[in-house]
């Protein structure tokens, strides 16, 4: 018997082919979620192979979605299907790798989460892929998901997040003070706006020298954090404001 192959036939096949290569499944992680029109979301994920991407949805807010809105909260580690169409990409389909709910189920972690996938969105712009990067977010999450909460996590995670972005804090060299613009110690210099004084350079010293928990104040902690987020600001020209600061005071207050 003879067979008719059609040219329809190639092209179906190839299209099938295509589908195959483009969707697969990629480990990610949430940054936040922004609606596009009444049907459609933009997910903003960072991932291991692609690096960020902005992915679209269809009707995540729906009661039909087969995306569970509730997976898609910041810091939300995900396996998904991402099928790429020229420059853009959809998400089809996704599903948790968290093993523990404590992540979403305590207000306080929810917090720290999306404040930390506030500062990993506007410190990951335009990024690319990087294995060690990720793996380092990753551990995070999961100590952040199995772990009681330390009040300094969210200080050294960005003290750590900075030495993968490029400017971790040079604490080798000497002097009393640090020098917020170039990264480095140095002696004091009242007349530089960026070179902090003793007590606060002291401050930053401590936490990047200890490999535990520090023994700060409240006002301490607080003030760690405005110098860390004025590092990351300097460094980060695009970085801006968090907004999600003033919900992490009050819950630490």
């Amino acid at each position: 018997m003879t067979h008719v192959v059609y040219l329809s036939d190639f092209r179906n096949f190839a299209l099938i082919l295509w589908n195959m290569h483009m969707s697969e499944k990629k480990t990610a992680i949430v940054l936040y979620v922004t609606r596009h029109t009444d049907k459609t979301s933009i997910v903003h994920l960072y991932t291991r192979d692609l690096g960020r991407i902005s992915c679209l949805a269809n009707g995540i807010f729906g009661l039909k979605s087969k995306i569970n809105r509730s997976l898609l909260y910041p810091l939300s580690l995900l396996d998904a299907v991402i099928v790429e169409k020229g420059e853009m990409y959809r998400l089809k389909e996704i599903e948790p790798l968290l093993s523990s709910d404590s992540f979403f189920e305590d207000p306080v972690k929810r917090c720290m989460a999306m404040f930390l996938a506030e500062v990993m969105s506007r410190s990951l712009r335009d990024a690319d892929p990087d294995e060690n990067l990720f793996d380092f977010v990753v551990s995070a999450i999961n100590a952040l998901s199995t772990r009681p909460l330390s009040p300094d996590f969210h200080l050294y995670f960005l003290l750590r997040l900075s030495a993968y972005l490029g400017f971790e804090p040079n604490m080798d060299g000497q002097g009393e003070a640090f020098d917020l613009e170039n990264g480095v110690r140095c002696h004091p210099d009242p007349a530089n706006m960026h070179v902090l004084d003793e007590q606060n350079s002291l401050l930053l010293i401590r936490l990047c020298q200890m490999d535990g928990t520090l023994t700060l104040t409240h006002a301490e902690r607080q003030h760690l954090l405005d110098i860390i987020l004025l590092y990351y600001k300097l460094h980060l020209p695009a970085f801006g404001n968090v907004r999600s600061l003033d919900v992490l005071r009050e819950l630490f207050a």
